[in-house]
């Protein structure tokens, strides 16, 4: 049996880790690309996005642990993105029908699987922007930008069911709502609306700042309730 706490880590562990997987998926199709600003950026991006291995393979083991403590049947740890969105679903659905809506386990797991993701897609936002200011004036990643924002959203919307729960179930981790998904649902809400200019690279940049310095006091944060759920 799990402690709110370990739930609610499951639950942010297992998207959290999408940071790595998704910035490889990224930037793996464009490492190669013959471009004089744009394959700088894309390999200093790989390079930052690269540092995060060890540590996300840390997290994803940790998962992995509580998984089998709970009882849990898993996949084998991923090492590559397509195999990361494979387990992260397996991770989901093992957790998720054993721990129904309404329990403040449920609750928990939720919560942290929800924020990990909207986080996650952020910091993806944050590499988007960054080398599209490499080839500004061009729209080249357009389309990644809304499909990351179009993720940011669909955690969001489900995100808002488990803070309301939170609100109502006895014993639930309410301090996970307060000060943790109502916050980050409208902020979730505030970046993935944000207008896009393509066309001006200071604009790309202020945003990508502004992206990464949301998800650092998230994450923050998080670190600090892990401790007092």
């Amino acid at each position: 049996m799990l402690t709110i706490s370990e739930y609610f880590f499951a639950g942010f562990q297992t998207t959290w880790s999408g940071r790595y997987f998704n910035g490889v998926e990224l930037l793996r199709h464009y490492k190669n690309f013959d471009h004089p600003t744009l394959k700088p950026k894309i390999a200093a991006e790989y390079q930052s996005v690269s540092n995060h291995k060890a540590h996300v393979q840390a997290e994803v083991n940790q998962v992995q642990s509580l998984a089998q403590k709970a009882g849990i049947v898993m996949m084998p740890v991923p090492d590559f993105p397509e195999a990361y969105f494979s387990w992260s679903r397996m991770c989901y659905s093992g957790f998720g029908d054993r721990l129904r809506e309404s329990t403040p386990p449920g609750i928990a797991f939720r919560i942290g699987y929800h924020s990990g993701g909207i986080l996650a897609s952020m910091r993806l936002l944050s590499v988007i922007l960054n080398v599209s200011a490499a080839v500004v004036g061009t729209p080249a990643f357009e389309l990644q930008w809304k499909n990351a924002a179009a993720q940011i959203r669909q955690h969001q919307q489900m995100l808002q069911p488990a803070a309301n729960m939170a609100n109502m179930v006895p014993r639930a981790p309410d301090n996970l709502r307060i000060q943790l998904a109502e916050p980050l649902i409208e902020t979730a809400g505030e970046i993935a609306g944000a207008e896009t200019d393509f066309s001006n690279d200071a604009y790309l940049l202020l945003l990508s700042s502004k992206v990464r310095h949301i998800v650092r006091d998230f994450t923050t944060l998080i670190e600090k309730l892990e401790m007092e759920v």
